[in-house]
């Protein structure tokens, strides 16, 4: 059985499939690693504007640095 997490986010991602996110700012929390830094690595080639933000910086740096590369605008 699913967890209601697993369900929302499963959610967020068939919606988030359908949204044009060029240009728009977005604020993703848990930026660092795992879904949080792959939703930003997803959006960041959409050439959407990043929020990013987590507990640990290096890592964090490091998915920004990833983002810009991939083509996201002002990721901070």
């Amino acid at each position: 059985m699913r967890t209601l997490a697993a369900i929302r986010c499963h959610s967020a991602i068939i919606h988030a499939h359908f949204m044009n996110f060029a240009g728009k700012v977005v604020l993703i929390t848990g930026a660092s690693n795992g879904i949080g830094a792959e939703i930003a690595r997803q959006l960041a080639k959409e050439k959407a504007r990043l929020v990013l933000a987590a507990r640990t910086r290096e890592t964090l740096e490091r998915v920004g640095a990833e983002c810009r590369e991939l083509g996201a605008e002002g990721v901070v």
